[in-house]
């Protein structure tokens, strides 16, 4: 359907003079539009990475359970602790450790899991995601593992 509009106002800009004016200006109109649309979709981006700090969020009661070689689901429970923002995604990296000893481990895997759950100032949400890691060698000791947040968005 575009393409035909687009077709027709070329078609019309090429007999008639004066709309070719017309058309120029509503172009210009229509980049500037989108110009300003996605500097302000690239600002509110920005700002909702900064709006509550990686402190004011805390992950609790986390498991990583295996599913299969290289699959696990963590689970766990996800409190928004800002009092003005909600929670609407984050970013945690998770890093799985081969120890054989309590001094001697070695990373074996690290993830950058996005989480989807969207969290209400002051509330706390429950946490389902799968995992995956590739390439992860057998195990030589315990698997110990740890994860860190590494980016919230909040509006």
């Amino acid at each position: 359907m575009w393409w035909l509009i687009a077709i027709l106002a070329i078609v019309a800009a090429f007999f008639f003079p004066r709309f070719r004016n017309v058309l120029l200006i509503l172009m210009g109109v229509l980049v500037l539009g989108f110009f300003a649309l996605y500097e302000y979709q690239q600002a509110e981006e920005k700002a909702s990475r900064g709006r509550i700090a990686t402190t004011d969020v805390q992950l609790t009661e986390t498991r990583l359970i295996v599913r299969s070689p290289g699959a696990y689901t963590l689970t766990g429970r996800l409190r928004n602790g800002s009092a003005q923002f909600s929670i609407e995604s984050l970013q945690i990296r998770l890093t799985l450790r081969d120890c054989v000893s309590k001094n001697r481990c070695e990373t074996i895997g690290e993830t950058t899991q996005p989480l989807s759950v969207s969290v209400p100032p002051g509330q706390t949400r429950g946490v389902e995601e799968r995992v995956y890691f590739s390439d992860l060698p057998s195990l030589k000791g315990n698997l110990e593992w740890d994860y860190a947040v590494v980016e919230i968005r909040a509006k």
